[in-house]
């Protein structure tokens, strides 16, 4: 009886590194998301004294939402250039917020647009629809890449170089 030759790489050959492209795109993603973020924050709170009085507190609970949203993102993006897989969560929880708080937004926007009779045209609703879909694809792309395999496989741990101890008597 003969046996199958072994394979080509050997028995005891250690698996790839992964590469982590998409790892390092979704955190670079999460950087500029987070840069979006603190400027768009910015202007919301520095808006509030400009606006009516009844809209004071949405544009402060919007600001407020983007301070959130930027430290997620920003520490997500610095664990997930560490390789930790906390990194990952927070880019996810980043952008989703940034989808939310955009499609909550953009909706409420459209809705109060559509209310003033000389703006409800159509290539005006279209056009601000587009602007919402143009925000919200970059949060989308980096929600997508932190949750792709590779992304959890450049996080996961790797196993340490062995040492030699000594074995105690007890």
């Amino acid at each position: 009886m003969t046996f199958p030759p072994p394979p080509p790489s050997g028995p005891f050959q250690r698996p790839r590194q992964p590469r982590g492209g998409t790892a390092i795109t979704a955190g670079v993603l999460g950087c500029l998301g987070a840069l979006w973020a603190i400027a768009a924050a910015v202007t919301n709170l520095a808006a509030i004294d400009e606006t009516a009085t009844g809209v004071q507190w949405v544009l402060g609970m919007r600001g407020m939402g983007y301070l959130v949203q930027f430290v997620l993102l920003l520490t997500g993006a610095v664990l997930l250039f560490s390789r930790k897989a906390a990194g990952r969560w927070l880019l996810v929880g980043g952008s989703a917020l940034q989808v939310v708080q955009t499609l909550v937004a953009g909706v409420g926007y459209e809705l109060a647009d559509l209310v003033y009779v000389d703006k409800a045209g159509p290539s005006y609703v279209y056009g601000d629809f587009a602007i919402v879909f143009l925000q919200i694809l970059p949060a989308v792309v980096t929600l997508v890449l932190a949750l792709v395999p590779a992304t959890a496989r450049w996080c996961a741990p790797r196993p340490g170089p062995y040492t030699w101890a000594p074995h105690s008597q007890w």
